[in-house]
């Protein structure tokens, strides 16, 4: 999807913004927060499409949505691979002897 558009509105808002700030004009900052709240559903619109055309692309919905989900959520994907844990100067990587040393 082609968010050009988006990034060139995000860089006007940074514009009017900092006209608003030095400015008394009631007009101008009238329009920065109608243009701020148009940007604002743009862009909100915008992520719901690309996660639409996400999941329905996808071959296991239901994986891709709970990955959506998790990533939007900003929760972390549990660590896999070898865990490592250093005792007494020895270094193990095996999972059963991990458990045992704790």
């Amino acid at each position: 999807m082609d968010n050009i558009g988006i990034i060139i509105s995000c860089r006007r808002k940074r514009e009017l913004s900092a006209l608003t700030t030095n400015s008394n004009n009631a007009t101008l900052k009238v329009y920065f927060k109608t243009s701020c709240r148009i940007l604002t559903k743009v862009i909100r619109e915008a992520k719901r499409v690309s996660l639409n055309i996400r999941i329905s692309k996808s071959n296991n919905n239901i994986e891709t949505t709970w990955n959506t989900l998790n990533e939007l959520l900003g929760k972390q994907k549990s660590m896999q691979g070898t865990q490592k844990l250093t005792t007494d100067g020895t270094q193990l990587t095996n999972e059963q002897d991990i458990a045992k040393c704790i």
